[in-house]
């Protein structure tokens, strides 16, 4: 046997594993199994699909979205899988619930940001106007560009995820891809 043989032979036990645990409603057992699935090969998505699933109903949204994310860097067939009818039935089910949740929490963030960015423009178009008083009508600039953003800010190390930011993902060693 191959050592990628082994490799897998071993991520499909743990998967197997983590899968009865699951149904067991062992679910932090379950995340172990396949927080270890996705060490061994960090290249392989179908662990992180599980993975989410399991920490969304651990409660662990923003986890869960980041899980997911980073499986659909590695595949973008990754949270489309449900579209497809050749796809196991446990397989579609989670990855619906992967696109379902992924879709939701970005377009929150985006609303967010554009209610923000509205609220400053509004701000600063309220502000007084007189001469000398050092406002002008155009808005703050809250929102930096992309030229400006590199000449203000520290560069930013992405390849590692941060424990504080996500404990459940920092606990894989998983890497964002490089940019």
């Amino acid at each position: 046997m191959t050592p990628e043989q082994d490799i897998t032979a071993r991520q499909n036990r743990l998967c197997t594993a983590a899968l009865d645990a699951e149904q067991g409603g062992r679910l932090r057992d379950a995340a172990r199994s396949y927080r270890e699935a996705i060490r061994l090969d960090p290249g392989n998505p179908a662990p992180d699909l599980f993975y989410g699933f399991v920490l969304q109903r651990l409660g662990e949204q923003e986890a869960a979205v980041q899980t997911w994310s980073l499986g659909a860097d590695l595949d973008s067939n990754f949270i489309n899988a449900w579209r497809f009818d050749r796809v196991d039935e446990l397989v579609r089910q989670r990855s619906k619930a992967a696109n379902d949740a992924l879709r939701s929490h970005f377009t929150a963030q985006h609303t967010r940001c554009v209610d923000e960015y509205r609220d400053a423009r509004f701000r600063s178009t309220r502000r007084s106007t007189r001469p000398g008083s050092g406002c002008s009508k155009t808005p703050a600039r809250k929102f930096a560009t992309s030229s400006s953003r590199h000449r203000t800010r520290p560069p930013v190390n992405r390849r590692r995820i941060s424990a504080q930011a996500s404990p459940a993902l920092a606990m894989t060693g998983r890497r964002l891809p490089a940019r």
